[in-house]
């Protein structure tokens, strides 16, 4: 969302992005009994690995491969995309749903993104989690 489609500062945009995950991101390691961290760039690379990751977190883990392959299927970028209620589809509050899908590739966000904005995420996510542990790559 590019800054001139709105009179919203862009560091307004950005803490709220950021500012509510502020004190529930910090884990370390990546998993414990209070949250589990799993990123985008994770999540494209390895599906199956970290869906089950996912399901054995929130106590729900699978009884075969062809399950988690089933799930990863159904539930894919593509699969949701191709949804009518996703393609035509509106929110209570007018948004309509096919806002929510782009290309759904990693690094995706530079065509949306203005510069000045990419640039005030990373500058509030280095204040905001720095020394976290936690690794943001763009």
């Amino acid at each position: 969302m590019s800054s001139s489609s709105s009179s919203v500062p862009e560091e307004v945009y950005c803490w709220k992005i950021l500012g509510s995950c502020v004190g529930v991101l910090v884990c370390e390691p990546r998993e414990s009994e209070q949250g589990l961290v799993v990123t985008y760039e994770e999540l494209k690379k390895q599906t199956e690995v970290e869906v089950k990751r996912i399901a054995e977190f929130i106590g729900c883990g699978f009884t075969a491969e062809e399950e988690v392959r089933e799930i990863v299927k159904l539930c894919s970028f593509e699969s949701l995309s191709r949804l009518e209620v996703n393609r035509q589809g509106k929110l209570p509050n007018g948004i309509e749903t096919n806002a929510f899908f782009r290309k759904g590739e990693i690094g995706g966000w530079r065509d949306t993104l203005s510069e000045s904005l990419a640039d005030a995420i990373d500058r509030i996510t280095e204040e905001k989690f720095g020394g976290s542990g936690l690794k943001f790559s763009c």
